[in-house]
Formats: structure tokens, C-alpha cells, sequence
């Protein structure tokens, strides 16, 4: 939430530079370079013209401005309403007619008139400007535009410079925007590659685990099998080992050895045999005999 907050308030303030500086960037390079707008040579009076001169220094201080017109005048016929340093200047190289005009020292942020007075009509497209310091535009009242087009004209200036501006802050964003996306990219698709790891991983151990249940099934099925035939044979064994006692019971009473001799001699050889499991419980048989049926039923499914 804060890094998005952050990020509205440094869009809103890139938006308000660009707004901000490209006026200024347009003010700058196309409004701070003394102008000198010269007008049409206008009768006044029979033998008698003048020619308007407008001058704006803008920010800029202008050491000397020369100006040269193509008759010869004196420094009286150059008017002007604000006081200015006017001289004219020695010409002994020139061949014809002219006069250099010098006005020295105009402070920046003015605003000038200057009018001409001669006795002979010229043409505005005659008269040459020049500042000695900087440069100066000079446009011609004649052909100057009109305010809309000149209007126009700064508007395109200035749309140029807000597509510039624009166009570098839009480049800037969209390759961080681009680089934050390559990078989420990358995060998920490593996250995607771990989980498929991770799923790869938990199907094997789910395989495995299966085997190993039906592997441990199928062990338990033998064991118990096993046991229900062993204990099968067993039941077997005793079976069969009661019967020789008692037949060996039976030679014994008619040798006239009676019950208690007899049992005697049994478990004088129970102990020095050590077969004490042979002495059967008979409350047991109907068990062992269910125990010897599922036994064989065991070993025939087996066998098929």
C-alpha cells in the first residue's frame, strides 16, 4: 500500500515537472533572444517618411545595436521615446549612400520604439540590424505572421517539447515497468518450477509408499499363511505323537505298570527331551481341525 501511494505522488510530480518544464524549455530557446520588429515606411508629409522600429531586449543586455539604413540621415532624424546612447557613425569606405546607426547600452526586460525620419521613402527590407554581442531576430513587419498563426506556431513549439518530455518520462516507466515485470516473471516462474518439483516429487513418494503398502499387504498374507500351515503340521505332529502314547499307555497297563508309572515314564521322557508343546490340550482339537482346513485351503489356492 505505501509503495503505491509513493508511486502515485512521484507520477504526480513527474507529470507537474513535464508541465512545469517544457513551457520554460519553450521560453527559453525560442523567447529570450532579442527581437527587432520593423515596420513600412509611411508618408508623414509631402517629402517627408517615417519607419517604426519595435525593440524587445527580453533578458538579455545588448552592448551595441547597429543599425544600417541605405540613405544618409543624421542622429536627430532617429527618435525615440525612451532616452537611449544613439550615435552615428564615420562611413569614409563606403562608395554609396548609407549611414550606420549605433545605440549602445539597452538594459534587458525593455520594450523600444524607435522611428526613423527621412526625406526619401526606403523599404524596410533595406535596413539591416545587427547586435554586436548576441544575436538579434529581426522580422519584418510586412511578412511578420499574424498572431494566430505565430500563436500556432509556439503551440506546436511547445507540443514538440511535451511529446519530447513525455515520450522520455513514458520510455523511463515502461522500462521499469518492463524490468518489475521480467523480474515477477522470473520469480513465479521459479516458484512454478519448484511446485512442479515438489508434486514430482510427492507422486513418486506416493508410488512408493503405495509399493511399500502392497509390499508389506502381501508379506502379511504369507506370514499368516505360513502360520496357518505350520500350526497345521504342528496339530499334525502331536496328533500323531498321542497316538504312539497312548498305544505305548496301552503296552504298559498290560505289562501291569499302572496309570501313575506310566504318566511318569512320560514326562521322564518329556523333560529329557525337552518337548513340552507335545502335551496337547484336547479342548483344543475342534480348533486345530478348522486350523487344518483353512491350512489346505490355503495351500490349493497356492497351488493354482
Amino acid at each position: 500500500m505505501g509503495n503505491k501511494v509513493v508511486e502515485a505522488i512521484f507520477y504526480a510530480i513527474a507529470g507537474g515537472l513535464v508541465t512545469f518544464v517544457a513551457p520554460l524549455l519553450a521560453t527559453l530557446f525560442f523567447e529570450d533572444t532579442p527581437e527587432a520588429n520593423i515596420g513600412k515606411s509611411i508618408a508623414i508629409n509631402e517629402n517627408e517618411f517615417i519607419l517604426p522600429i519595435d525593440l524587445t531586449t527580453y533578458k538579455d543586455n545588448i552592448e551595441e545595436l547597429r543599425i544600417t539604413v541605405p540613405i544618409n540621415i543624421t542622429k536627430e532624424q532617429i527618435k525615440s521615446e525612451t532616452p537611449l546612447k544613439i550615435s552615428v557613425l564615420d562611413n569614409d569606405v563606403r562608395n554609396a549612400d548609407g549611414t550606420d546607426i549605433a545605440i549602445n547600452n539597452i538594459t534587458s526586460d525593455k520594450e523600444i520604439q524607435l522611428a526613423i525620419i527621412s526625406s526619401e521613402r526606403f523599404e524596410s527590407e533595406e535596413i539591416d540590424i545587427t547586435n554586436t554581442g548576441n544575436n538579434i531576430n529581426t522580422n519584418l513587419l510586412s511578412e511578420k505572421e499574424s498572431p494566430a498563426a505565430s500563436r500556432v506556431k509556439d503551440l506546436f513549439l511547445s507540443a514538440i517539447l511535451y511529446s519530447i518530455l513525455i515520450g522520455a518520462f513514458a520510455y523511463y516507466f515502461i522500462n521499469k515497468t518492463d524490468k518489475k515485470y521480467n523480474e515477477v516473471r522470473d520469480h513465479l516462474e521459479i516458484r512454478e518450477s519448484e511446485i512442479n518439483r515438489l508434486k514430482e516429487d510427492s507422486e513418486n513418494t506416493e508410488d512408493k509408499l503405495s509399493k511399500a503398502q502392497s509390499d508389506f499387504q502381501k508379506s502379511r498374507d504369507d506370514f499368516r499363511k505360513r502360520q496357518l500351515v505350520i500350526q497345521a503340521k504342528l496339530y499334525d505332529y502331536r496328533k500323531e505323537i498321542n497316538f504312539w502314547r497312548d498305544t505305548i499307555r496301552k503296552m504298559l497297563y498290560q505289562n501291569k505298570i499302572d496309570e501313575a508309572k506310566a504318566e511318569e515314564l512320560f514326562d521322564i521322557v518329556t523333560f529329557s527331551l525337552g518337548t513340552y508343546e507335545t502335551k496337547g490340550n484336547k479342548d483344543l482339537y475342534h480348533d486345530y481341525e478348522h486350523l487344518k482346513v483353512l491350512s489346505r485351503y490355503v495351500n490349493d489356492i497356492e497351488s493354482d
